[in-house]
């Protein structure tokens, strides 16, 4: 039963009830004909953000205009009858189609069955119809707009986030130490394997949640735009992705070298410089340096040795990559971005 309900909105549902209802009341409190119609535009109006409930007011309004227009045309061209109609329907099928309006067709169409039903589209039905659209769809919107919405506090969102990829940054160098730990109690390697693979899956699942929902605050919050804020999640959401990809190329080293010690010092510095505001040049320069240092270090004397740096030399690639992800991040970001999201973080300590 609970799983049922797992996706169910409550409040979005609250919103149709109470704009159904004062539309339909409103319709009979001026005594229109087909007052409950008034209710039917409201629900195919409001929509789960208040972005999309004022784009879809916008389309109903301009194809409710259209069918005032075809009905007045055909019903008193070809009379009141089902064949007038149907064709009524077609020509208007065709012209929502052509203007990308669809999801508007239907409510549009049912008010037309109001002037054949009452065979007439006189000045006074017309009038009547446009009170049932203008307090349908006037309605929708206004309850949509109203409705309050719970802004997210995107500091601590951030921090939720940039905690989840230094744990994965953490993850990578215990495995290049040959430390494996869950918790405070040392495992088995392929255990620690499992529960570190399976962390980071819930790590991505979080991250993706989140923007899921700064995407619908952005279409709830009318004069806001969150580009900032869904840049930077998409940013260290690659990053996460990489990271991923280089815990299992270090997974697969069969043992732990000088040249995996050194990586691992190189990361446990990415951590201690972590930060929004921390634009990596410094920490770049320093992977590049360690990855010619391996480039032109001592050939391997084996195989095994020759896959072991091989490998290595893929993960200083990656993160390498990790760090270039946040670089494009920052060169990517305005001057006004970074005066209205970097001023506050000036004082604190950077991070990549």
């Amino acid at each position: 039963m609970r799983q049922k309900f797992k996706n169910f909105n409550f409040n979005f549902n609250i919103q149709i009830a109470i704009a159904m209802a004062i539309a339909i009341g409103l319709g009979y409190l001026l005594k229109l004909r087909y007052a409950t119609a008034a209710g039917i535009v409201t629900l195919a109006t409001v929509q789960s953000t208040k972005k999309e409930t004022l784009r879809v007011a916008m389309k109903r309004l301009i194809s409710y205009v259209i069918m005032v227009v075809l009905s007045i045309i055909i019903f008193n061209s070809l009379g009141f009858n089902v064949w007038a109609y149907g064709l009524f329907v077609f020509i208007f099928g065709i012209i929502n189609s052509y203007m990308g309006s669809v999801e508007v067709l239907s409510s549009n169409a049912v008010m037309a069955t109001h002037f054949l039903d009452a065979g007439t589209t006189d000045l006074a039905m017309i009038h009547n119809e446009n009170l049932i659209f203008v307090i349908g769809v006037g309605i929708g919107v206004l309850i949509n707009i109203l409705m309050p919405v719970f802004a997210m506090n995107f500091k601590q969102e951030n921090k939720q986030i940039d905690d989840h990829i230094k744990e994965a940054f953490k993850m990578l160098s215990e495995e290049l130490r040959g430390i494996y730990i869950i918790g405070n109690e040392i495992v088995e390697r392929e255990l620690s394997h499992l529960y570190h693979l399976n962390r980071l899956g819930e790590f991505r699942d979080s991250i993706e949640k989140l923007e899921e929902r700064i995407l619908n605050q952005q279409n709830n919050l009318l004069f806001t735009d969150e580009a900032y804020h869904l840049a930077y999640l998409r940013m260290r959401k690659d990053q996460l992705s990489n990271l991923t990809s280089t815990y299992e190329t270090a997974s697969q080293l069969e043992d732990v070298r000088q040249e995996s010690y050194i990586i691992a010092d190189f990361i446990d510095t990415i951590i201690d410089q972590y930060h929004e505001t921390n634009t990596v040049e410094s920490l770049y320069n320093q992977a590049s340096t360690l990855q010619i240092h391996f480039r032109d270090s001592q050939l391997p004397a084996d195989r095994k040795e020759f896959e072991t740096r091989a490998r290595l030399y893929l993960i200083m690639n990656q993160l390498i990559n990790t760090l270039q992800l946040k670089q494009v991040f920052v060169s990517n970001l305005t001057d006004e971005m970074k005066e209205k999201y970097w001023m506050e973080e000036k004082d604190e300590t950077f991070k990549p």
